[in-house]
């Protein structure tokens, strides 16, 4: 196995992956969940998206 590790601004990665499209980053973030096997970053992940279907729902930017 090749372990790489590098450094990347958060804004750039997200710029990037918004370039790609919607089925890229669920994609992404599906890997993601599964290859952490992490309950916490799971738990997160979900409460930042409800919190951001509660603010568009409440029509705020």
């Amino acid at each position: 196995m090749i372990d790489v590790k590098a450094r990347v601004d958060e804004r750039a990665l997200v710029a990037a992956l918004h370039a790609l499209g919607p089925e890229h980053i669920m994609r992404f973030v599906r890997e993601l969940l599964i290859a952490e096997d992490d309950q916490a970053l799971l738990e997160d992940c979900a409460d930042m998206l409800l919190k951001e279907l509660e603010r568009r729902a409440s029509g705020r930017s």
